[in-house]
């Protein structure tokens, strides 16, 4: 909370001035935090990356899940080579399945606090590409696990690193 800012009673409970009483935790209210009885919701990350990179999303999966954060992922590899297909990868898509996965992917960017881009040997494709333009449009948090590639020079000044 900002020190200019006071919590104040309404109808005899003292609540925070910027959220009027609400027990939700917020992370960015020093009342909600002192005062909320609820636990902390944990940060919600979304991997983005191409899917080609099956080992690169579960290794982060696994990561992020230990560091105690709601892992959003991909649940379709179509692009990973052959001997690391999983969950039916073999299985072709259409244009149009392709672009309601995109469309998919964005709506966990909405949902999460945080993107984590998997940008393997600086790699980002169109589709990982305009995921990053939709999550700092956004005001999304943005991740990078390498700091290094064209796309991570584009946006890094926006962007925050590791």
């Amino acid at each position: 909370m900002k020190s200019e800012e006071k919590d104040i009673p309404i109808n005899g409970k003292e609540v925070c001035q910027w959220h009027y009483g609400c027990r939700d935790g917020h992370d960015d209210c020093e009342w909600c935090y002192r005062n909320s009885e609820a636990p902390r919701r944990p940060k919600i990350v979304c991997l983005c990356g191409s899917t080609r990179f099956y080992e690169e999303f579960q290794r982060a999966n696994f990561t992020e899940t230990l560091a105690g954060n709601i892992v959003l992922t991909v649940g379709f590899y179509p692009h990973a080579k052959f001997s690391e297909k999983a969950h039916g990868e073999d299985v072709g898509i259409t244009s149009e399945e392709k672009i309601a996965l995109d469309n998919l992917h964005k709506r966990k960017i909405d949902l999460a606090d945080e993107v984590f881009v998997l940008n393997v040997g600086g790699y980002v494709g169109d589709s990982t590409r305009s995921e990053i333009l939709y999550a700092m449009r956004a005001g999304k948090d943005v991740r990078w696990l390498e700091l290094f590639g064209d796309a991570y020079k584009e946006f890094a000044g926006t962007a925050t690193a590791p």
